[in-house]
């Protein structure tokens, strides 16, 4: 039967009336969610904004401003999941697609996040937030689409800083010394007239980066780290500090210490590099050492995780969670001495420092110079990198080694040298290395060095590549020539996947030319270790100083020349005497064994010394002050075996098994029994909670039987595990009884 119109519309009528309530309800519980977002008060306004989507589950801009709010808060996939809500309901809308391929950049899916920024693109030419996205996300991709959306982006606004900062990377790495000076020229002036405009703290901190390679003026740089810390603490009041840490206890200053690294880099990477050794080094009666492992880095090499894993008590994967939730485990865990090996390079590390997970936050080794933030205690150096007149440069109160700030790990250098064409070398001719990363070449070194291969004839110099970047190699090659040097004297390395055969090819290198503005770390330590002498100029800040700190302490400071005319003149000397050269290789190869650059076990000991220091003082209630470590007498005795990290998981020595009978009463044929003390059946002393005598995949097989259960499970066992874990080759056994 026909129902009366008068009743279907009344029932049309009360529908509208009650989706404009609805919708009425929901818009004002919009406007309330971003006051509260504006207001900092982001817990009230995440429930506001979930409140409306319960009314009206496609309401775009709820769904925006949600994902935005999450991914502040660190809760990246929670984010990316509303923000897929987004496009669902709205997936021809520019903003929608916007939010989708911010979310992928933010897990670092650039294929994806370009994608989605393309979509963006199509549907709104004139978003300028994705062109400038869609040119970060193409980094590694796909420089040219990259350089295209760059362009798009300084079309429309000539001062973008994001875009300036990209292209300026671009420029130090394929070597455009005028384009580099002059963008950064440009970015200062946007950066310093607009700071306060600024909330992309990622930004700026990428800017004092690159200061690194293209100094600036130290109060704009002073300024800059200070709108970072402004940012960071901003962070927190929206997010929620937590609460104060407990008061120190005097009690508690000669206990065994928890230390914590927290680095993205603990794989094929220079900072998982160089402390290879450090880890495992630590005196395991005094320190607990933990590996807060922050993001994992495309590609590389797992065999570097492996063996951090292996040299650390405990190793803790934390790269997808947010940073309050790190900072959170940091606490609960009593971290009491947490050091950040990351700084500005990859910038989560900070993120976590802010919350202030432990009673000392220490900075080190990542990049050269502090970070500038209220948050951080003490940064690390010695005294030529940070000499005592220059302390009050540093936010952070100086924490002295006795000798070189920078840990060097020692490492097998391989016996066969690959051919010098093989190399792409020339058959004769002498070779200057300079194996820095391209970025650190600016116009005055690069003019030295054509004017060294012009005085000696035949000479070439030999240099890293960038990957995915030709016009580096054209860039200086074009330069050379401009200079009167043939191009092909300058020859180009690429990166090789086992470290050993790039040591083994450094036999080549006669002489390592070093860069000024930002001196070669890692790469200096690796010319060192392979008996190549290196050439520096002494330095007038951190930057310019390390590979002076390194060549001081391997007894070749006669190496550091005051400027750069001295630096030609020296390198063109030491190219037309071989003799003298020869000389300081054998002086070089000697110091290596008996100087402390390469010394890790001392090392350890003196980074030891000064985290009991600061450890002491804030047991009595002190705060942070400039604190010198003093230097441990004579010499020490042990060296550690050198590394080998294959580019392959190694293959299992089946001859000579090495097998472990912990405790053992009784001898078993093909087994050596180890105990803590000397006795009967004993054939080896060593406390088997850390088997500090054995070095890493040293060891076939464990035989624990019900070892491990003695124990106390939250302080030994753990422990106990780890170093079992780090002795056994891959493949080895661990065999114990359980109850």
């Amino acid at each position: 039967m026909k129902k009366p119109a008068r009743t279907v519309g009344a029932r049309r009528d009360q529908a509208q009336r009650a989706a404009a309530a609805t919708a009425k309800a929901t818009l004002q519980m919009f406007k309330r969610a971003m006051e509260a977002q504006q207001r900092g008060r982001l817990a009230e306004a995440e429930n506001l904004y979930k409140t409306a989507l319960k009314h009206e589950p496609r309401h775009v801009p709820a769904l925006l401003n949600l994902a935005t709010l999450l991914r502040i808060l660190g809760r990246v996939a929670e984010s990316h999941a509303v923000s897929e809500r987004a496009v669902a309901a709205a997936p021809e809308d520019a903003l929608t697609q916007f939010a989708l391929g911010v979310s992928f950049r933010r897990q670092r899916r650039d294929k994806e996040a370009m994608a989605a920024y393309e979509k963006a693109l199509a549907i709104d030419p004139g978003l300028i937030k994705a062109w400038t996205n869609l040119a970060v996300s193409a980094d590694r991709l796909d420089r040219a689409r990259s350089n295209e959306a760059l362009d798009k982006v300084l079309a429309m606004d000539p001062d973008s800083p994001v875009a300036l900062n990209v292209r300026l990377k671009y420029m130090l790495q394929e070597c455009d010394f005028e384009a580099g000076e002059a963008i950064m020229r440009r970015l200062i002036k946007v950066i310093g007239g607009n700071l306060e405009k600024l909330h992309d703290w990622r930004l700026l901190a990428n800017t004092v980066y690159r200061t690194l390679m293209v100094p600036t003026p130290a109060p704009l740089e002073r300024r800059i780290t200070d709108r970072i810390d402004e940012l960071h603490r901003r962070t927190l009041s929206e997010s929620g500090a937590p609460p104060p840490l407990p008061r120190p206890d005097p009690a508690a200053a000669k206990r065994r210490l928890r230390i914590g690294y927290m680095t993205p880099n603990l794989t094929d990477h220079p900072v998982g590099h160089v402390t290879l050794q450090l880890f495992p080094a630590h005196d395991r009666s005094r320190f607990e050492v933990h590996a807060f492992a922050t993001e994992g880095r495309r590609g590389g090499d797992s065999s570097y995780a492996r063996l951090h894993r292996k040299g650390v008590d405990f190793y803790h994967d934390v790269g997808q969670l947010p940073p309050i939730e790190i900072a959170r485990r940091i606490r609960n865990l009593g971290i009491d001495i947490l050091v950040d090996l990351d700084g500005y390079m990859e910038t989560m590390g900070t993120t976590v420092l802010v919350y202030r997970p432990a009673p000392i936050q220490i900075y080190w080794l990542g990049h050269a110079g502090g970070l500038g933030l209220s948050f951080v205690d003490y940064l690390i150096a010695d005294a030529i990198v940070v000499p005592p007149d220059e302390e009050g440069a540093y936010r952070e109160s100086i924490l002295r080694l006795p000798e070189c700030y920078h840990v060097a790990s020692r490492a097998i250098i391989a016996e066969a040298t690959p051919g010098r064409t093989e190399c792409g070398l020339p058959e004769q001719g002498f070779v200057f290395g300079a194996f820095n990363n391209p970025e650190k070449i600016d116009r005055t070194v690069f003019v030295a060095w054509m004017k060294i291969l012009a005085a000696v004839p035949g000479s070439v110099l030999w240099l890293s590549s960038v990957r995915g970047v030709p016009a580096q190699i054209e860039s200086l090659r074009r330069r050379a020539e401009s200079h009167g040097i043939d191009p092909a004297r300058l020859v180009f390395a690429e990166r090789l996947a086992d470290k050993a055969a790039h040591f083994a090819r450094h036999r080549h290198i006669g002489l390592f030319l070093d860069t000024l503005t930002l001196n070669a770390s890692t790469t200096a330590l690796d010319a060192l270790w392979a008996g190549v002498p290196l050439l520096a100029v002494r330095g007038r800040r951190f930057a310019s100083r390390i590979s002076n700190t390194m060549l001081t302490h391997i007894g070749m400071a006669d190496m550091i020349v005051a400027d750069v005319d001295s630096y030609l003149a020296r390198a063109v000397h030491l190219a037309d005497h071989p003799d003298e050269l020869a000389a300081l290789r054998r002086r070089l190869a000697a110091n290596r064994e008996q100087m402390p650059l390469f010394d890790v076990q001392r090392f350890a000991r003196h980074l030891e010394s000064a985290y009991e220091a600061v450890w002491a003082r804030y047991c009595r209630g002190e705060a942070p002050v400039t604190l010198n470590t003093p230097a441990l007498p004579g010499r020490l005795p042990a060296r550690p075996t050198p590394v080998s990290v294959a580019p392959a998981t190694p293959q299992k020595d089946r001859s000579g098994l090495v097998q472990l009978h912990v405790e053992g009463s009784e001898a078993k044929e093909g087994w050596t029994t180890i105990g803590a003390r000397p006795g009967p059946g004993v054939d080896r002393v060593s406390d088997p909670r850390h088997l500090a005598e054995f070095a890493q995949d040293s060891v076939d097989a464990i035989y624990a039987s019900w070892f491990y259960q003695r124990l106390s499970h939250r302080e030994e066992l753990p422990a106990a595990l780890a170093s079992a874990w780090r002795v056994l080759k891959p493949g080895g056994t661990l065999r114990l009884a359980v109850p």
